[in-house]
C-alpha cells in the first residue's frame, strides 16, 4: 500500500532541507559554518582583545567588526532562499508517493519516478525526511506531512527497500523523527 505525502513548501522547508542537506557532507557543512560564522566572530573577538589590550584601533575596524559578523551569520542563514528564490517548482502543491517499486515525485513541472535502488540514506528528523543519493540530497519530506501512522509504515517501507536510516530514526525501535 503506497505512503502519500503532500504539502505546499514554505521558506522553512527550503532552509531546513538546505541544512540537512549540508548535514550529508560534514566538510562542506563544517566549511560554510566556519566562514560564514565562526571566522567573522572570532575576528570581531581578536579586534576586542586588540582594543582592550591598549592597541590604536580606528573607527572604521570597531564599525567592520560590529556589523560583519551579524551580516554574515544572517547571509549563512537565508542563502538556501537566496540560491532557490522565484523556482516555479516549489510554487504549487507537492505530492509524493512511496510503494515498493519506488517513489514517485510530481510537483509545479515535474513528475519524477526514483527507483530505491538510487538512494543510499533517508536522514529522519523531527522536522522531515532527506533522501540521499551518495553524498547528494536528492529530495525531502516535511514532517508534517506525514501522520503518525504513515510515518511507522514509511519507515519500514524504507527499511525494506535497502535504504540506510540515519539520523534519529537509526535509532531502533523508533517509529518517528524525534
Amino acid at each position: 500500500m503506497p505512503i502519500t505525502a503532500a504539502f505546499q513548501p514554505t521558506r522553512n522547508d527550503i532552509i531546513r532541507t538546505s541544512y540537512l542537506g549540508l548535514r550529508a557532507r560534514p566538510v562542506i557543512w563544517a566549511l560554510a559554518l566556519g566562514f560564514f560564522v565562526v571566522l567573522p566572530w572570532l575576528a570581531a573577538l581578536g579586534g576586542i582583545v586588540a582594543a582592550v589590550a591598549g592597541k590604536s584601533v580606528g573607527m572604521f575596524p570597531i564599525a567592520i567588526l560590529i556589523v560583519v559578523p551579524p551580516l554574515a551569520a544572517g547571509y549563512f542563514a537565508v542563502l538556501p532562499l537566496v540560491l532557490v528564490r522565484g523556482a516555479r517548482s516549489l510554487q504549487g502543491m507537492h505530492t509524493y508517493e512511496f510503494s515498493d517499486t519506488g517513489v514517485r515525485l510530481s510537483g509545479p513541472g515535474f513528475d519524477n519516478h526514483i527507483d530505491w535502488a538510487i538512494l543510499t540514506r533517508c536522514y529522519g528528523f523531527d522536522q522531515g525526511l532527506v533522501f540521499v543519493s551518495g553524498k547528494a540530497a536528492l529530495f525531502s519530506v516535511p514532517g508534517r506531512s506525514l501522520s503518525p501512522a504513515a510515518k511507522t509504515q514509511l519507515r519500514e517501507t524504507i527499511a525494506a527497500n535497502g535504504v540506510a536510516l540515519a539520523g534519529p530514526w537509526a535509532r531502533t525501535g523508533s517509529d518517528h523523527p524525534r
